[in-house]
């Protein structure tokens, strides 16, 4: 459906309601654009940020962890338990860290290709 959009409102046309009611000269389209992308995706951006920040925590646990087990493999008679803490703190600690850091990036690329590609609709506009 190529031509005049008449479902849009004004906002596609280059002005809002409020500049028109207070007599502003018009908003420029990509004005409005960058403007709602940056409100449009700002959820996204918080989710990859807890992604991340959840890594680093999984790595800091997980290193906790491998060093409690160390000190149980050393200082106690109880080595198989120091064995496998260490080996399920490793295991299963970096393929979290690995899980998340993946998910934030993901998160982050997705992004990255909406804005990309509503500058680039904004500029064949």
């Amino acid at each position: 459906m190529r031509g005049k959009n008449r479902g849009i409102g004004p906002v596609w046309q280059g002005r809002t309601k409020d500049s028109e009611e207070q007599g502003h000269p018009e908003a420029q389209p990509e004005q409005i654009a960058k403007v709602s992308g940056v409100d449009r995706y700002s959820h996204l951006r918080a989710l990859s940020s807890f992604y991340t920040t959840s890594a680093w925590v999984i790595l800091c646990v997980t290193a906790c962890l491998f060093f409690f087990g160390l000190y149980l493999l050393t200082s106690s008679g109880d080595w198989m338990t120091g064995l496998l803490l260490m080996g399920g703190a490793l295991i299963v600690g970096l393929l979290n860290l690995g899980l998340c850091l993946i998910f934030s990036e993901v998160i982050i690329l997705f992004v990255n290709m909406a804005d990309d590609l509503n500058e680039i609709n904004n500029k064949l506009s």
